[in-house]
């Protein structure tokens, strides 16, 4: 996750945007994909999200990964 998102950063400095949307798409797959199990520390992702980036568009639902995030971490908890 640190490696996608730093290389959206890099990308995104240098005026590269099909290559920084490129790291954004897999940065995305990758938490949807770890959405409800404990590979993923909420807290960590949340510091690492780049600010200039949108919390919900036609693409994306960073608010519902960030819910199922959250909502998986209760559960273990609570168990």
């Amino acid at each position: 996750m640190k490696i996608y998102f730093a290389k959206y950063q890099e990308a995104t400095e240098v005026s590269q945007s099909k290559e920084a949307n490129n790291f954004r798409i897999k940065a995305l797959n990758l938490m949807r994909t770890h959405s409800s199990d404990d590979e993923l520390d909420p807290e960590s992702v949340i510091n690492m999200i780049p600010e200039d980036w949108v919390l919900q568009t036609g693409d994306y639902d960073m608010v519902s990964f960030l819910k199922s995030v959250f909502d998986h971490q209760m559960t273990v908890e609570e168990n």
